[in-house]
């Protein structure tokens, strides 16, 4: 639990810091950048099966191809013209025999944690108007993708490795990132810290996944070197409106394996209510609850219970608290809960939701989420709601 609040709070913390300063429009968006930054780190023993498999440093390398947001969505703006494009990563976990290599192909986006700087001497004036170079120097990045584990789970050769079920997954990307130097040269120096998290969701078992923190230290290079942009009344983005209340109703199924692994999938429901408070443009917060049946808890509790649950047995009732940030017709969820009802009680009181949600109708929506137990995936969920 501590591991995913700690990632939604930094999240937030993005959300709030980005753009706070002058509202800025860009005159032209400047061409793609390529960066390129080796990587030193580790596997997190997020778990004592964990512990035995970490034999030594991962050593990784990641290029990443993106272009800045040119502000002509209104998100841009609000999150102060982030930049994103494709995020290749390849990552040597230490344990070639057990855990392998792995590689990540994710899409990335990249939010400024900082203010504009608009010093006088980074001034200049184009097509007779006001502008000022941008120069931010710290910003948090998001990646989500596919990824791909080249040793996994097998009863062959690799039995004891009891972390990853399938070679592909899914892959999702939290980074800090720091630029030595101003922003506005060809070639810039910058490090940070990334966070590497590939699962299948439970799909195939064993899955508890991988965590692997890692430091760096890049270069970007950039064609021009140099961003314009001119300023913009602030008014203008403090006046747009937005409904501050929404409630929404949602529906999602998911199938999951559990132990022991090669066994069937199990279908999963869950009927959602969320009632969220829009607290500016960019974010919002919200509390809602859950009514979980996972058909998969029936044969569990049986064989660990040793009685035969009824349906009601098997249902899980959640309280939750919630945070998103808006990306124009998307959205980014980020979900802690609580189980009030829950027969089960293996997987602790807390769970966590991370995903998408995207409206496709004025008051129609579809959701791609994951519910985890701390960094252990549960199931994923796929579904659609109503917004009103």
């Amino acid at each position: 639990m501590k591991f995913s609040l700690s990632i939604l709070l930094i999240v937030a913390a993005a959300a709030f810091a980005t753009a706070q300063g002058d509202s800025l429009l860009f005159k032209n968006t400047g061409e793609p950048s390529i960066y390129f930054a080796p990587h030193y780190g580790f596997i997190v023993p997020h778990t004592s099966l964990v512990v035995p498999l970490v034999q030594g440093h991962s050593v990784g390398v990641d290029l990443l191809l993106e272009k800045r947001t040119n502000g002509n969505r209104q998100w841009h703006q609000c999150y102060g013209f982030p930049s994103h494009g494709l995020n290749i990563f390849y990552n040597y976990t230490g344990n070639p025999d057990a855990l392998g290599s792995q590689y990540v192909m994710a899409y990335s986006l990249r939010l400024p944690l900082d203010k504009f700087e608009t010093d006088e001497t980074r001034t200049q004036t184009i097509d007779g108007k006001k502008t000022t170079v941008i120069r931010n120097k710290h910003d948090i990045m998001l990646g989500l993708g596919a990824g791909y584990a080249t040793r996994v789970w097998n009863l062959q050769d690799n039995h004891q490795a009891a972390i990853l079920g399938s070679h592909f997954n899914v892959a999702l990307v939290l980074q800090y990132q720091h630029r030595i130097g101003g922003a506005d040269r060809k070639r810039q120096l910058s490090g940070g810290l990334r966070i590497t998290h590939l699962s299948n969701g439970s799909f195939k078992t064993p899955n508890l996944g991988t965590n692997n923190v890692s430091v760096y230290l890049g270069c970007s290079l950039h064609k021009t070197g140099v961003h314009y942009a001119y300023q913009q009344p602030e008014e203008q983005l403090n006046n747009i409106e937005y409904k501050k209340n929404t409630s929404t109703l949602s529906v999602t199924t998911g199938l999951k394996e559990i132990q022991p692994p090669l066994g069937r999938k199990y279908q999963t429901l869950t009927f959602s209510f969320l009632q969220d408070r829009r607290v500016s443009i960019k974010c919002s917060v919200g509390l809602g609850s859950d009514l979980f049946y996972n058909s998969a808890l029936k044969p569990l509790i049986e064989r660990y219970r040793d009685y035969t649950p009824t349906l009601a047995r098997t249902l899980q009732l959640g309280l939750l608290i919630s945070y998103s940030l808006h990306f124009n017709a998307f959205e980014l969820k980020m979900q802690q809960g609580i189980y009030v009802l829950d027969h089960w009680k293996n997987d602790g009181m807390f769970y966590n939701r991370f995903g998408l949600r995207y409206r496709f109708r004025e008051h129609c929506f579809a959701q791609l989420t994951l519910k985890t137990h701390f960094a252990k995936a549960d199931f994923a969920e796929l579904g659609i709601g109503y917004a009103f």
